[in-house]
């Protein structure tokens, strides 16, 4: 093999090289750039209060359910389905171990709620709201009254 030919495949393999290394840097630099800011916004978990601007509260404990649920709504026979996922931030009044008693029961009266709804319900964004004051009625019925702080749907996929 001629001397310029292997120069050639020199060239090319260090060029191969040099784009390799080049991507890899850019990726990692742009994962640890969203790893850094995905860090630094978990840090402190933190509401506002809505009455006044200044005061911080921190969350209570969150139990969340150990399942997603997947529902059919109502009139859509089985052709359309939600999955969602719920977790519950507690008061002081009830225990995560409490919640785990609970769960069979508290999966069912929600399954029940979810499947009452029809597709119109669910794609209006104003009746999330809605839906979550209904869950956590729902659930301080059947475990008592303020137990429950509030709902949260950590996964609500339509389908």
């Amino acid at each position: 093999m001629p001397e310029k030919a292997k120069l050639n495949y020199i060239i090319v393999g260090f060029i191969i090289i040099f784009q390799t290394v080049s991507v890899l840097a850019i990726q990692r630099y742009i994962v640890f750039k969203d790893l850094k800011f995905s860090l630094e916004s978990t840090q402190a978990i933190t509401i506002e209060d809505k009455e006044s601007k200044k005061e911080l509260k921190t969350l209570g404990p969150i139990f969340e359910l150990q399942d997603e649920i997947i529902i059919n709504p109502s009139e859509t026979y089985a052709i359309r389905f939600l999955a969602t996922s719920i977790a519950f931030e507690l008061t002081e009044n009830i225990t995560e171990e409490d919640m785990k008693l609970w769960e069979p029961v508290i999966r069912d009266k929600i399954i029940t709620l979810l499947m009452s709804k029809r597709m119109d319900f669910y794609t209006d964004p104003d009746n999330k709201q809605l839906l979550k004051q209904e869950v956590h009625n729902l659930i301080n019925n059947i475990i008592g009254n303020d137990k429950i702080i509030d709902v949260y749907f950590t996964k609500f996929v339509l389908q």
